[in-house]
């Protein structure tokens, strides 16, 4: 094995271009064939009836994020221009695992250096792979808007710390203080948990440079008060509380007793896990092995530190989404990020403590696996996207020959190979909500478009809390 990478002697522009151009290809092939979803669908068709009534609808009754606020200008462009989206898509993507590896080494990538070239081969297969749900948080047009487009300014920001550490200095000016304070704002406005853990991340960052007297420049107290703003409008514009407070389910789980909910919270945490394919488990074991091993001189470098704290934030973020039952896998992506780039620094420790460079075999490891299950990642969506264009010509062609309305079904989810890569997404017509089949659906199609039965869709949880809802209102 050892002969075998000896041997290898390929030009490192040339590796770093291939995986770049097959990286970007992958996420517009999929961004393309991924669906429209009813998500996507109504809010083009609220945006093009009444644009501030669809921004007043997000910030107030939907969930006020800064991408979600755009999204609702983006989605109708971005549904009526696709191909905008799916050419641009790729190029925010391949930034991420651009900053990922600056993050993680503390330098820029060199595209000349063959030691730079496997560990951004395994961050690029692991963020298309590995991370929670990709077909919702990469490649679905309003899931990128929520997830991985926002997080690119929250890795800006975090590689700005990174940056700032090392002992580098960017320019004094007033447009960097601006840049920074839109990008912290974008961090603290980006979802939910992932705005206060950035709050908690920044706080900690200028505590660390206060103890060990580094000099913090301007511009990261810009970019602090940038995610303070975010955060505090991310929760005062009211559509988060309403988000919480309205939703029955959500109502049901804060009331029940403590050992239901640490039922759920065990079960989601399995769930967690295993999208992530344990790697979060292995990393604290291996780092309480290292710790154990070598003691206090391991404990103090900057890689375990750096580690183990970004593992504790990666579980802190996904313990936070377990106050809710129904939170889908799409909604961890961050928490993985965390967890994910724990595991790389930790790969980084190994090699400096054992002088032993196992990356080669995992990366070697991981090409294998992707390369394998990659035609059983895209087949489904090649499948599904030609369901969806076969029914969408069903009712068209049932427009033009004059029918008022048409009975459909709805489509079934596409299992991948493992269940972190099935492809999940709302169906246009699976909606369990009468307006929007006698409004939004019928502006989108031009015909009135049914599920036979609707309520079949409806989440036996969710049955049950509005059966119980309709018996306490009675009772009263």
């Amino acid at each position: 094995m050892e002969k075998l990478f000896k041997n290898i002697n390929l030009n490192p522009k040339i590796c770093f271009g291939i995986i770049a151009f097959c990286f970007c290809i992958f996420i517009l092939l999929c961004s393309y064939l991924y669906p429209f979803t009813s998500d996507d669908v109504r809010f083009y068709i609220i945006t093009n009836a009444d644009f501030f009534r669809a921004i007043k609808t997000q910030a107030l009754g939907e969930a006020p994020r800064f991408f979600n606020l755009v999204a609702v200008a983006g989605l109708y462009f971005g549904l009526k221009f696709k191909m905008f989206f799916v050419l641009l898509n790729p190029f925010v993507q391949i930034c991420i695992p651009y900053l990922l590896f600056y993050f993680v080494k503390g330098r820029k990538l060199n595209i000349n250096n063959q030691a730079d070239i496997l560990p951004f081969l395994l961050i690029c297969f692991m963020y298309l792979f590995v991370i929670p749900s990709p077909s919702t948080t990469l490649f679905w047009t309003g899931g990128a808007f929520n997830y991985s487009w926002p997080f690119l300014f929250c890795l800006l920001t975090l590689c700005l710390f990174r940056f700032t550490y090392l002992g580098n200095k960017l320019k004094d000016a007033w447009y960097i203080n601006s840049l920074w304070l839109f990008i912290g704002f974008v961090s603290g406005m980006s979802n939910e948990n992932t705005g206060p853990m950035m709050f908690g991340v920044s706080f900690c960052f200028i505590l660390l440079c206060k103890y060990k007297k580094i000099q913090i420049p301007k511009y990261i107290y810009f970019a602090f008060f940038g995610i303070i703003l975010g955060v505090a409008l991310l929760f005062g514009l009211g559509g988060s509380y309403r988000r919480l407070h309205d939703n029955y389910v959500y109502t049901f789980f804060v009331e029940s007793d403590f050992s239901t909910r640490l039922l759920f919270s065990l079960h989601r945490f399995d769930k967690f896990l295993k999208a992530l394919y344990y790697l979060p488990a292995i990393t604290f074991i291996a780092l309480l092995l290292i710790a154990y091993d070598k003691k206090m001189k391991v404990i103090k470098r900057e890689n375990f530190i750096l580690s183990f704290f970004l593992l504790l934030c990666g579980l802190v973020l996904a313990f936070v989404l377990f106050a809710a039952p129904l939170i889908p896998y799409r909604a961890y992506y961050s928490a993985g990020i965390f967890c994910l780039i724990s595991f790389w620094l930790f790969l980084d420790l190994f090699r400096d403590v054992y002088n032993l460079y196992i990356l080669k075999y995992i990366t070697l490891f991981f090409t294998v696996y992707c390369l394998i299950i990659s035609p059983l990642v895209i087949i489904p969506y090649f499948s599904l996207h030609k369901s969806f264009k076969d029914r969408d010509a069903r009712i068209y062609l049932a427009k033009e020959r004059g029918k008022t309305k048409i009975y459909i079904d709805a489509l079934p989810k596409i299992p991948g190979p493992t269940k972190n890569l099935t492809i999940t997404y709302l169906d246009i017509v699976r909606y369990d909500d009468e307006k929007y089949y006698e409004t939004t659906l019928k502006k989108w199609y031009g015909i009135e478009v049914v599920v036979p039965d609707k309520t079949k869709f409806l989440i036996p949880v969710m049955q049950q809390a509005l059966r119980d809802k309709e018996l306490d209102t009675q009772s009263k």
